[in-house]
Parts: C-alpha cells; structure tokens; sequence
C-alpha cells in the first residue's frame, strides 16, 4: 500500500511538471514579444587620433543602430572599453557602477560598451533598464573578448590616450569608485 501510494505521487508529480513544460511552450510561442526598446545613444563620430592595442580595428554596428564604431578607435583622450550581456548575472550587478562612472568622468573618459555574444534586442533593453547614457557596439562574434584574452565577463578595461590598457578589471565585482579612482592613478583625471 505505501509502494501504491508513493508510485500515485510520482505520477501525479510527473504530470504536474509535464503541464508546466505544455504551458511554457504555449507562453513562448502565443506571438507575443517583449516591446522594442526605446535606448538610443549614438557612438561617436569624433576623429581617429590613434588606435587602442591589442583591440581588432573592424567597425562594429552599433547598438543603437545608427552606424558603425571601431572599439580600437582613440580619441583626443583616455578611454574605458566595458564587456557585457543582458545574460551575464555579475554584468546586471555592474551596470549601475558604469553609468555612475561615466556620470563622473564621461567628460575627461570616452565609455563605449561591448554587448557581446548577444542579441541587439535584449542588449537596448538592457542598456534601458540601467538608464546608460554610453554607446556600445554589437559584437556577436566575441571578436573583442577574444582578442583581449578574455574567458568571462564581465570586462572593463582603461586604456591611456596612447592606446595602452594601464588597468583591467575582470572580476564581475567592479564599482564606479573603483574605476574613479584607477583613472585618477593611472590616466591622472578626475582629480
């Protein structure tokens, strides 16, 4: 009798993740989509004045859609490059430390984000929901994640005016006054 009633659960269980398979698949095919996003920042048009090393130098569309963008492109002035993906846990937790970053050096610092190895849609919507006033690029390849030597993300890297990367940070656990102050160190702005 208990083999009988342990074997009636079992089934009564199966069933019960069976339907939850059925209605997941009626949810994600019922048409219905997540709304576009309404993020747009442009990349920006300023003129090469030097090329960041080790970064490949092929443009990039960016994510706005509005162009494309070399990532190994200088520009009269120090640099901070940022891996991420909408799917990347510890890219959520940095997301607010970056625009915090670039809401304090965005003037003295060129950011552009990477969306790496994800969809164009899911990388606005990502940008939206943190409220980034940065451009990033689309990099479905990983192109930019391979050339740096990169197995995770997130990746944030400061590169001076003369293309050289003087700080990596690749630990998922950055914040805006890390970065604060690792331009203050190594590229003397912002203080």
């Amino acid at each position: 009798m208990n083999f009988t009633r342990t074997l009636a659960c079992a089934l009564a269980a199966i069933a019960v993740l069976a339907g939850c398979g059925i209605q997941k698949e009626a949810a994600d095919s019922d048409g219905e989509s997540e709304p576009a996003a309404a993020w747009s920042v442009s990349c920006p048009e300023a003129e090469k004045t030097a090329t960041a090393q080790g970064f490949p130098s092929e443009p990039l569309p960016c994510l706005s859609g509005d162009a494309s963008y070399e990532v190994a492109a200088m520009h009269s002035g120090p640099k901070l490059v940022t891996l991420w993906a909408s799917w990347c846990k510890p890219c959520r937790d940095e997301a607010p430390e970056l625009e915090e970053f670039h809401q304090t050096l965005g003037d003295d610092i060129t950011v552009i984000g990477v969306n790496t190895q994800d969809s164009p849609d899911r990388g606005r919507h990502f940008a939206q929901d943190f409220g980034w006033t940065f451009p990033s690029v689309i990099d479905e390849s990983g192109a930019v994640m391979r050339s740096q030597g990169v197995a995770a993300l997130p990746a944030t890297f400061l590169i001076d005016a003369d293309g050289r990367t003087v700080k990596t940070f690749n630990k998922g656990d950055v914040t805006a006054q890390d970065l604060v102050d690792a331009a203050e160190t190594e590229l003397e702005v912002g203080s």
